[in-house]
């Protein structure tokens, strides 16, 4: 048995206690990580097993999430729903919830979001946290008294479209274990998913390295699956379970997205990958947008924030991240990993979590880490309400405009990169594009399209919203 699966099914060995803790939850999460059991508080805290009337010490089954989807469905039938984006290689479904106020349609302006949980069979604390999430914003929707944290649940279910994929590796989870580290991980034919996406990372450094050598005009790192020779081939060999998500990313306009994962504590964000393929920071046009998602995760978290000064993870090939964060090829390059797939093929920023040391922590302890991650899963989803969104359409028609190119420039900086990623926008014209607060100047295009320019203030709190763009035909 892993030292971590050791050191955690000691932690409630003797838990009852005869007096009520003081401390929160919240607090008493972080014990065993920075302060180390020996300081763990005499008390009774058996009250924090248990969150929005579920019971957070357990490992649930495929029929467990399936259950339970439905349970959630039934409680709150107006802003919920579910559908499959395809089935694994043993014939699971790979189910999605949908919370939001609409959830069958796409409402124009509304951003899509998703979360995606137990890419690796044996890294089941994404999953579990994510069930207890999904859960939580339910029961807040339907509360007939609301504290603020359920109207937080509320404001989220109204003003985004929620997708959550709890489990995108059914068939490694259905052999996973608390003996084996790594049994699980891979999918029934053994294929890691995490390195299974096709590689768009070397066609981005080589338009941006043509761009700043004056050999192009124009920068481009997004949609390259579009700009890739021979792509469509290059997904013949997938495995099921990445063709779903490749196929996902095209059936929805996802403006923001994480991934789930175990192995230690800390927020990666692209690239992943470096351009000579060894360890090094590589940055991406939106590198300081994801410096910010992660540190806006990191920083909410119990004590991922803290980096070094937490008992570090063994055998995560790290001395301790700096604010919690890390880009993901800087601690360890990854080819053909998801989060690079999102930002390089589509419009959706996506960052990947790290959430514990322990892969598959004994369902006693799983309390511990819902504990950890309530507050930061909502605060990460606000950042798909920020930056600058709008609706094109046909000056003539009135029509929504889709793949209008929405490009934008820092007015500081005339050399950033940052031009380089562009988004596009969605059937219906409508677009959405997260930026840090600063002076931007966006151009709009479109074939066929006079363009138009406009020069924006973004702040911290919504997105600026430019309104109806329209544009006039050649």
């Amino acid at each position: 048995m892993h030292l971590w699966s050791i050191f955690g099914s000691i932690l409630l060995s003797s838990i009852v206690k005869s007096k009520e803790c003081s401390l929160s939850c919240f607090e008493l999460s972080k014990y065993t990580f920075v302060k180390g059991l020996e300081n763990l508080p005499d008390c009774d805290y058996s009250h924090c097993f248990t969150d929005c009337g579920r019971n957070l010490n357990t490992h649930t089954s495929d029929k467990g999430i399936d259950d339970l989807i439905e349970e959630i469905i039934n409680i709150c039938p107006s802003v919920s729903s579910s559908y499959s984006i395809g089935t694994s290689n043993e014939g699971r479904d790979l189910r999605v919830l949908v919370l939001s106020d609409n959830p069958e349609i796409h409402e124009v302006g509304e951003p899509e979001f998703k979360y995606v949980g137990n890419m690796h069979g044996n890294e089941v604390v994404g999953r579990e946290v994510l069930l207890n999430l999904a859960y939580c914003m339910c029961k807040a929707y339907v509360a007939e008294n609301p504290t603020d944290l359920q109207k937080t649940y509320s404001y989220l279910v109204d003003n985004l479209r929620i997708h959550i994929l709890f489990s995108m590796n059914p068939d490694g989870y259905a052999v996973a274990n608390q003996e084996d580290w790594l049994k699980g991980r891979s999918n029934a034919r053994d294929v890691d998913l995490n390195r299974d996406f096709p590689d768009l990372n070397d066609l981005a450094f080589d338009l941006e390295d043509a761009y700043e050598d004056g050999e192009l005009d124009v920068c481009r790192t997004d949609h390259l699956d579009l700009v890739k020779r021979n792509f469509e081939k290059s997904l013949k060999d997938r495995q099921p379970e990445t063709l779903a998500i490749v196929n996902w990313l095209d059936s929805f306009p996802f403006v923001l997205s994480a991934n789930l994962h175990g192995g230690s504590f800390v927020a990666n964000y692209p690239y992943d990958t470096s351009e000579n393929g060894k360890r090094q920071v590589s940055r991406s046009p939106d590198d300081e947008v994801f410096e910010e998602l992660a540190k806006t995760y990191a920083l909410s978290h119990t004590f991922m924030w803290n980096g070094s000064g937490i008992i570090p993870c063994p055998g995560d090939g790290s001395d301790g991240f700096s604010d919690g964060i890390t880009n993901g090829a800087a601690w360890y390059p990854v080819a053909g990993g998801m989060q690079d797939f999102n930002y390089l093929s589509s419009n959706c920023f996506e960052i990947t979590l790290e959430l514990g040391c322990v892969k598959f922590p004994a369902a006693s302890d799983m309390w511990l880490y819902h504990w950890q991650n309530k507050e930061p899963l909502l605060d990460f989803m606000f950042w798909a309400l920020r930056g600058v969104k709008g609706v094109v359409v046909d000056a003539v028609s009135g029509e929504g405009i889709p793949n209008a190119v929405i490009t934008t420039a820092r007015l500081d900086d005339e050399d950033s990169l940052l031009k380089c990623h562009s988004v596009s926008s969605a059937a219906d014209g409508d677009f959405w594009r997260i930026l840090k607060p600063g002076e931007y100047r966006l151009t709009i295009s479109r074939k066929g399209y006079e363009p138009v320019q406009s020069d924006i203030v973004v702040d911290d709190s919504e997105a600026t919203d430019l309104g109806i763009i329209r544009l006039q035909h050649l």
